[in-house]
């Protein structure tokens, strides 16, 4: 389990299906701004083009990152480990398809929520652990799977 504190996850899918990723949004708030700088102005040719080029940049980036993230999933949903990537406050940002299945949930269903697996028993308590944030954590625990009870070893390592 992973922490990536304070950050949004900009590549999250939403659960809505027509709203955009936060960084498309952010991007759109962005150009508005441009645009309303413009406002009273009269747009020549050249300021046009320059639009039209911003534009267009935008759109190549959005496709790249959007690709990246496509193939970082993929590569997370390959592994045959839980991985699980959590903001600061403990709510799931990412899961990969393994996590998803030994739980028996979708990504839509715990994204943005606090999912916590039912630890029948644990080799020591969560508030045992060490509470520097900075180094990686271990905890094993007797956990409650689709597939039955299974013996887990958690490594929490900040990201």
């Amino acid at each position: 389990m992973g922490a990536r504190e304070g950050l949004p996850d900009v590549f999250a899918k939403s659960s809505e299906p027509d709203k955009p990723s936060l960084l498309w949004q952010s991007a759109k708030g962005w150009f508005r701004t441009r645009i309303a700088g413009l406002a009273g102005r009269r747009c020549t040719d050249d300021a046009v083009a320059r639009i039209h080029d911003e534009l267009e940049r935008l759109a190549d980036l959005r496709w790249e990152i959007s690709d990246n993230a496509r193939r970082y999933r993929a590569l997370l949903d390959a592994q045959a480990d839980m991985i699980v990537r959590r903001d600061g406050d403990g709510r799931v940002t990412f899961a990969n398809s393994a996590y998803l299945a030994a739980f028996g949930v979708t990504l839509d269903q715990i994204v943005g929520r606090r999912h916590e697996p039912p630890v029948l028993e644990a080799d020591c308590a969560p508030s045992d652990l060490p509470t520097d944030q900075t180094a990686p954590r271990r905890l094993t625990a007797l956990i409650e799977t689709t597939r039955g009870r299974r013996w887990i070893e958690w490594e929490m390592t900040p990201v």
